[in-house]
């Protein structure tokens, strides 16, 4: 009776440490000889692009490629787009945008301008003119003083073609008549000589108009309007026909009216 009773209770006697580890390599070995299991592929989808784009839409892809659109633009693309009169926008301590009327259907800007001066000599500046924003082209600079004997000859570089070319102020930018009617010529290129002709109202400068210099009855180029009261903005309207011109007009407008409001040069 004692056999049979220490037999049945070998039998159900739970099974050894040694048995337990054996039985756990058994089902690791066959977890591993399982083959992975392939998720089905979807579908590939090809979406295609909306047949009614909006303007907000290609707005987006616009303002990613700004930069360099407003680089890669001609002046004569910026020409067609952008509608007058501009303006001349404060843009930080330091710098403007030309930029065309509110009403045009391209808003962005056509020209940045900067002042930079030297800091051995303070009263030397620079205008860098660039075209479109501030990581564009530069165009032009104009390297001027402020006073009058110290004798220091400004110039002005042309830099958007392939050969800078550079010039005395003093040699090509030339002051003619009286305070009520001053003109200042422009023969930075002698194949397009440009005149800035002052227009007075009580003995105030109303407008400075650019003509075709060297003809006679020329026909107008562009208009620059001086801000009349604080917090008024310079505009400049570009006619058709000076279009074709606008690089001139602009750099030759920015030294104009840099040298008409000089005290010394009034």
């Amino acid at each position: 009776m004692s056999d049979a009773v220490s037999i049945r209770s070998t039998r159900s006697a739970p099974p050894s440490y040694r048995d337990s580890v054996a039985l756990q390599l058994q089902h690791s070995i066959l977890e591993e000889e399982e083959p992975p299991r392939i998720a089905p592929e979807a579908p590939l989808v090809v979406l295609a692009p909306p047949t009614n784009s909006s303007t907000d839409t290609l707005g987006e892809a616009t303002s990613r490629n700004r930069s360099s659109n407003v680089e890669a633009r001609t002046s004569s693309s910026i020409d067609t787009e952008a509608r007058g009169p501009f303006t001349f926008s404060p843009f930080g301590p330091n710098a403007m945008l030309l930029l065309p009327h509110v009403l045009s259907s391209n808003s962005r800007p056509l020209y940045h301008i900067s002042i930079s001066n030297d800091c051995f000599r303070p009263q030397i500046y620079t205008t860098t003119i660039r075209r479109g924003t501030e990581q564009g082209q530069v165009i032009a600079e104009i390297q001027r003083s402020i006073l009058h004997d110290d004798g220091y000859r400004g110039t002005v570089e042309y830099r958007g073609s392939m050969r800078p070319k550079l010039a005395y102020l003093d040699e090509i930018h030339f002051k003619r008549g009286d305070r009520e009617k001053i003109r200042f010529d422009w023969r930075f290129n002698k194949d397009m000589p440009l005149a800035w002709q002052t227009n007075c109202s009580a003995k105030k400068v109303i407008s400075v108009q650019c003509t075709k210099g060297g003809e006679k009855d020329p026909p107008i180029l562009a208009t620059f309007i001086p801000s009349k009261k604080k917090g008024q903005l310079q505009t400049l309207d570009i006619t058709s026909k000076g279009r074709p011109y606008m690089d001139d007009i602009v750099i030759s407008c920015l030294a104009t009216e840099g040298r008409r409001t000089t005290m010394y040069d009034r």
